[in-house]
């Protein structure tokens, strides 16, 4: 901020500094000593065009005569990871990166609990159990700029979505006011320091950046992101969870791929055509409607379609469950573990069967054959045919 008030006392101390008399300094500036005497005094202040000249003769910038004495600087966070190794002590200098339990932080060292020690002052390290330490210069490390809690920008129209969430966010997806897209962000400063926004082709992505293939946490887990698109429907949505969050998607798109890769959850309430939905691990993914359904478990996760009307395909490695109703051409139908397929309100044409493991398959009707491939221990039920 100006501090305009300490005007005439900064021109003064940095006259004398400079070793300039009044006169001096009014001949240097083709204005009358009385003027320098009267800002000097605070009785008045220089036009605006002869400052630029002032900081000149007194060698000084523009900030230092203006008197701003709260200049803002920038503030940093140093990555939370390095080389995969998570941050466990910084001096200001130099991090210390370890994947190893600590006991205990002091100034200049880090104790773990296998009696490992990392020396920040003299830069040794003794390892002496599993995991690895790292003692690296913080001018190395990415570093992020913190902006606050708040982002919040507008990025004209866009057809297309790719909305990545790593942060364990609340994550809402839906048209807005407006025609053009917009993004809103809150939440821990790490998560907004971390927030990437971006439009390429029409396309908006949005995502936090992550390490060595690692997302970033915070542990700030009331971060929310509010993504605008500007339409009700369109044409691609790459949309996806890492970790625990949960993302409510209230517009539909020709193309959209879900992905949850964690707990995360995933609910679409809008039609899309097709639809590829991926889980690997134990969320959830509910769709309201698709024309073509592509379905995968790797996991205990669950996925839920309402509607199908042209095709399925469902696959599932492990524990989950998968859930359907709608009339399709041709249903593929695949499971390696113990996970159940529930379509008791579904007709297909045909369906194709194959089954390694526990699975139990129920199909509500199929109008012309079955192609069947099933274990002692699986069973598959066809409640009406023909």
């Amino acid at each position: 901020m100006y501090d305009m008030t300490s005007f005439g006392k900064v021109v003064a101390e940095w006259r004398k500094k400079r070793g300039l008399t009044q006169e001096d300094l009014g001949t240097r500036l083709n204005i009358t000593p009385q003027a320098i005497s009267k800002w000097e005094n605070g009785v008045g202040y220089p036009d605006i065009s002869v400052m630029p000249r002032l900081a000149e003769v007194l060698e000084v910038d523009m900030d230092t005569l203006f008197g701003i004495t709260d200049k803002e600087e920038k503030k940093y966070v140093t990555a939370s990871l390095f080389e995969g190794l998570p941050l466990v002590h910084e001096n200001g200098k130099l991090a210390c990166y370890s994947t190893k339990e600590v006991k205990k932080r002091e100034e200049q060292q880090v104790l773990f609990c296998d009696g490992s020690v990392a020396d920040l002052s003299t830069r040794v390290v003794i390892n002496r159990g599993r995991g690895e330490c790292r003692i690296v210069e913080v001018e190395r490390v990415p570093k992020y700029e913190l902006r606050g809690n708040r982002f919040d920008e507008s990025f004209g129209v866009i057809e297309s979505v790719k909305v990545e969430n790593s942060h364990n966010a609340e994550v809402v997806i839906e048209k807005g006011d407006h025609d053009e897209a917009r993004v809103i962000a809150e939440g821990g400063e790490i998560f907004i320091a971390s927030l990437r926004v971006s439009v390429e082709n029409c396309k908006l992505r949005v995502y936090n950046e992550r390490l060595n293939g690692m997302p970033i946490d915070g542990g700030y887990h009331r971060n929310k992101l509010t993504v605008y698109t500007g339409f009700d429907h369109g044409k691609v949505g790459e949309l996806s969870i890492d970790g625990s969050g949960d993302m409510k998607v209230q517009v539909g798109f020709d193309s959209a791929r879900f992905a949850v890769n964690g707990c995360g959850d995933i609910a679409a309430s809008m039609p899309c055509g097709s639809v590829d939905a991926n889980i690997n691990g134990s969320g959830v993914i509910a769709i309201n409607k698709a024309d073509e359904a592509h379905l995968k478990i790797n996991g205990s996760g669950d996925i839920k379609v309402g509607e199908i009307s042209a095709s399925l395909t469902a696959k599932i490695n492990g524990a989950g469950d998968i859930t359907a109703s709608g009339v399709v051409d041709t249903a593929d139908l695949s499971v390696n573990g113990v996970g159940d397929i529930h379509l008791q309100d579904m007709t297909a044409r045909m369906a194709k069967v194959r089954v390694s493991g526990a699975s139990d398959i129920t199909l509500g009707r199929v109008l012309e054959y079955t192609d069947e491939k099933l274990t002692k221990n699986s069973t598959f039920r066809v409640i009406e045919r023909g």
